[in-house]
C-alpha cells in the first residue's frame, strides 16, 4: 500500500453499481456503510410496469419479493398523492447488504471531483463526506447532484411497450432517489448535490501542464496530516510531488467504478476486484 496516501480522481465520473460503490468505502472506513434509503417515482406507469413484471411469473420466488414490496410502495404513496415511495427499495444487494470486506487502507486519502460526478459518482462523494474517510476537493462547487437511478427510455419501450411507446429521441429517465446515510442520514443527493471540503480553482499551469499545481495541492493536503486516516509513514518532506511517482493505477470508471488510483508506489497495486 502506499505509505504517504491516496489520491482519487472522480472528476466526470457518470457513476456504476452501488455495490462496489459500498465495497470501495468500506475498504477505506472501520465502520460498516449503513444502506442509503431508496425511493421509486410514484406513478401509473412505474405501477403497472411493476404489475406486468410481477404477473410473468418465476421459479424464484425470491426474487420478486421486493418488487411486491416496491409495487405495493408505489400504489400507497399514488393513492395519496405522494411523488415519491416510501423507502422500501434497496441500494444494495442482499449480499452486500452487511460488510462484505474489511478495511483495506489506514493512510490519509484524497479525493477530486467535479461537477460532472454523477449518481455513483455522487454516492460515493457523499459516503466519503459522511463516514469521514476522505478529504473531497472539488474543481466545482458541487457534483452532479444526480443521486437517481435512471434507465433508458428504449429499454423501457422494449420491456414494457404498452406503458411506454417508442419514440424516436433516445434520453434516460430518473425512477428512483437514493438518500445519504452516515453523519448526514436523510439528506438528498438529487438536486442538492454534495459540496466539496475543499474548493480550487484551476490554474493556467493547470491548462497547461496536466494539472501539475493541483497535484501540488492535493500533495499539500496528504503531507499536511489534515486528511482523513492514520497519517503519512514516511518523511513527510520526502513524499512525491506532481509528476514524481504520482502514476495511475485503479480509479472509478463510469461502467465498473474501478479503474486508476494515484498513488506514491505505483508498483504496488490498491484494490481490485
Amino acid at each position: 500500500m502506499p505509505k504517504v496516501g491516496l489520491i482519487m480522481d472522480l472528476r466526470g465520473n457518470a457513476g456504476g453499481r452501488p455495490n462496489y460503490v459500498k465495497l470501495l468505502a468500506e475498504s477505506l472506513v472501520a465502520e460498516t456503510v449503513a444502506a442509503n434509503p431508496t425511493v421509486l417515482r410514484a406513478t401509473d406507469a412505474i405501477a403497472a410496469a411493476l404489475a406486468a413484471l410481477l404477473s410473468e411469473g418465476t421459479e424464484d420466488i425470491e426474487e420478486l419479493l421486493p418488487f411486491f414490496q416496491y409495487r405495493s410502495a408505489v400504489n400507497t404513496a399514488l393513492a395519496i398523492g405522494e411523488p415519491f415511495s416510501g423507502p422500501s427499495a434497496s441500494l444494495y444487494d442482499a449480499r452486500f447488504a452487511e460488510r462484505f470486506a474489511p478495511r483495506a487502507y489506514f493512510g490519509p486519502v484524497v479525493t477530486l471531483v467535479d461537477g460532472l460526478c454523477y449518481s455513483g459518482g455522487d454516492l460515493f462523494t457523499s459516503l466519503q463526506k459522511d463516514y469521514g474517510f476522505s478529504t473531497v476537493v472539488g474543481v466545482s462547487d458541487n457534483v452532479g447532484a444526480g443521486g437517481a437511478s435512471t434507465v433508458s427510455y428504449s429499454v423501457l419501450s422494449d420491456f414494457f411497450p404498452e406503458f411506454f411507446p417508442p419514440v424516436a429521441a433516445g434520453f434516460t429517465t430518473a425512477f428512483a432517489r437514493f438518500y445519504r446515510s452516515g453523519t448526514s442520514a436523510g439528506g438528498i443527493i438529487e438536486n442538492f448535490g454534495v459540496e466539496p471540503d475543499v474548493r480550487y480553482f484551476s490554474t493556467r499551469n493547470d491548462v497547461l501542464k496536466d494539472d501539475c499545481d493541483l497535484y501540488e495541492f492535493l500533495g499539500e493536503i496528504l503531507t499536511s496530516g489534515d486528511a482523513p486516516g492514520e497519517g503519512p509513514t514516511d518523511n513527510l518532506s520526502e513524499s512525491p510531488g506532481p509528476g514524481d511517482g504520482l502514476e495511475p493505477m485503479y480509479t472509478m470508471e463510469p461502467d465498473g467504478l474501478l479503474g486508476p488510483f494515484v498513488s506514491a508506489e505505483p508498483e504496488e497495486i490498491i484494490f481490485a476486484l
